[in-house]
């Protein structure tokens, strides 16, 4: 069973209307701390054919990112650092691959843990924030050819955009498609051409009949830090967040500006607006804070 848990945080939308200030609010989800428990399953007991001597899975590797991007899928080719993680339990080339979707903002946060014997079970956390909503992890198991486990893509946001309380996945095995190896310790034969990834669904991994995982991921949300209030710079191109630090501000277009640490402020023109409701303003206050109020009044 998936449970949801609802945890937001208030954005203020502004918009001038014949210069009057007409505010509404949206929702928000902060940035989410949640604890991954990898509880290896697989053994002679549950995959006894030609099970091997030794088994494990290699330390944890991923990341969270948006949607603009993946690091794998059945289906498609293995990047090089998929080929690495999954024949050799290696991170690095897979971590490259990481770090260049981060400097073009399409991830953000490294999921990195140990190495786990089967059964066992390993545990750590990771951040999460929108817009890189989406996480995947990977491990190799070990011994095989090209073998792995993992998610790829996997939303913590449910259909409200909400953080998502707890998930639990089963685990099946993935060839990468790099090695033509057949079982737990065949002898190194590279596939060339590569061919796609695909879900493992005869031996061993076809049991009694049936495809049997080899453990489970536990997704659970920790807690959510809701971001602090800043306040606008007089050249409004950046805001300074509670840590006194600037805040990059993204362009909207139409004379908008989005706030990626804490709330967002839309003007849909450049017309002096009155003072508005007191009401509006309070919300604001409450919002953003007084200072930043009235630097938004003082420049817009």
């Amino acid at each position: 069973m998936v449970r949801f848990l609802l945890v937001v945080q208030r954005y203020l939308v502004c918009f001038f209307v014949g210069g009057l200030l007409v505010a509404s609010v949206v929702m928000a989800q902060g940035t989410a701390t949640y604890e991954l428990t990898f509880t290896p399953t697989w053994s002679a007991s549950t995959h006894p054919d030609g099970f091997p001597p030794n088994p494990h899975f290699s330390g944890l590797i991923g990341a969270t990112h948006n949607d603009a991007v993946h690091f794998w899928r059945t289906g498609e080719v293995a990047t090089e650092g998929i080929k690495q993680m999954a024949e050799l339990g290696a991170k690095g080339a897979l971590r490259s691959e990481i770090n260049l979707a981060k400097g073009e903002s399409n991830a953000d946060f490294i999921v990195d843990a140990s190495g786990v014997n089967s059964p066992g079970v390993r545990k750590t956390t990771f951040e999460i924030r929108p817009p890189w909503n989406f996480v995947t992890v990977t491990s190799m198991l070990a011994p095989s050819p090209d073998w792995f486990v993992g998610v790829s893509g996997l939303n913590m946001l449910d259909e409200d955009n909400n953080w998502i309380d707890t998930l639990e996945i089963d685990l099946f095995v993935y060839d990468a498609g790099t090695d033509s190896g057949s079982n737990y310790t065949s002898q190194n034969r590279p596939t060339s051409p590569r061919e796609q990834i695909r879900r493992i669904e005869e031996a061993p991994f076809l049991v009694n009949g049936v495809v049997t995982p080899v453990g489970t991921f536990r997704i659970e949300l920790q807690k959510v830090a809701l971001p602090a209030a800043g306040y606008f710079g007089v050249d409004r191109t950046e805001i300074l967040g509670a840590n006194g630090q600037p805040v990059v501000i993204k362009g909207m277009g139409l004379g908008g500006w989005l706030l990626p640490e804490g709330y967002m402020l839309h003007i849909s023109t450049r017309s002096q607006p009155t003072d508005g409701p007191t009401g509006i303003r309070n919300q604001m206050i409450d919002l953003i804070g007084e200072r930043s109020t009235d630097e938004f009044f003082r420049l817009f």
